[in-house]
């Protein structure tokens, strides 16, 4: 126990450049002081644009980057921020090591989410991820199809789209969430699902690729 805080106390000094250069870039300085971000060091810091909001200020509201979770230690793929849109960040929300936000349009994370290792979060548009959900080790969320597509006529035919998740949905590890895509309240996605469409029904388990429903019903347990 004693090794595991020390353990944490090392990696929070490890990250202090990168706590500073991110708290004092986005808030005003009474709330800077407070360092409610916690950024490791594996964290590279690519672009601090546009704007962060968080629902608490206090000291480690919001952590980017630890290694929370044992069998994913800091050590792994750096992380990335790339922000120039303008990001929400709920309190108790927590991005696991070698993970990615890019942001250029309105990125909005709930109170308690928590992504494992090397998440991928791309928003050119609107991402919004309720309270409580679950994203597991290699998930992809993303927007857009980074290149534009064009018709005969020159109109632009594949812009971004929002995608809107609802509470306490749980996304395994490895699955796709594309562009236009909505998840109702406690929908549980399947390993390697690749997900686009509305979903409207709660508590269900979606699967495959692309995925479908294939069972209702569910419930997460809290404790997960």
């Amino acid at each position: 126990m004693l090794l595991r805080e020390l353990g944490k106390a090392w990696g929070l000094l490890r990250g202090l450049p990168n706590t500073l250069l991110f708290n004092f870039r986005y808030f005003p300085l009474a709330k800077a002081c407070r360092l409610p971000v916690l950024v490791s060091h594996r964290m590279k810091l690519v672009k601090l644009g546009g704007k962060v909001e968080l629902a608490n200020y206090q000291f480690g509201s919001v952590r980017l980057g630890p290694a929370d979770v044992d069998v994913f230690p800091e050590g792994g793929r750096r992380g990335v921020w790339r922000v120039e849109g303008r990001v929400r960040l709920g309190d108790g929300v927590r991005i696991g090591p070698g993970s990615s936000i890019v942001c250029t349009g309105e990125l909005d994370l709930g109170d308690n989410v928590l992504t494992n290792a090397r998440v991928a979060i791309y928003c050119a548009k609107q991402i919004v991820i309720g309270r409580d959900a679950l994203i597991s080790w290699d998930a992809t969320i993303v927007d857009n199809d980074f290149h534009k597509l064009y018709d005969a006529d020159h109109n632009w035919i594949n812009p971004p789209a929002p995608i809107l998740i609802g509470e306490r949905v749980w996304i395994g590890f490895g699955a796709t969430i594309a562009k236009d895509t909505r998840l109702a309240t406690g929908t549980v996605i399947g390993a390697g699902a690749l997900v686009r469409g509305d979903f409207s029904d709660p508590n269900c388990v979606l699967s495959g690729n692309p995925a479908r429903l294939v069972r209702r019903g569910v419930t997460r347990d809290a404790a997960i």
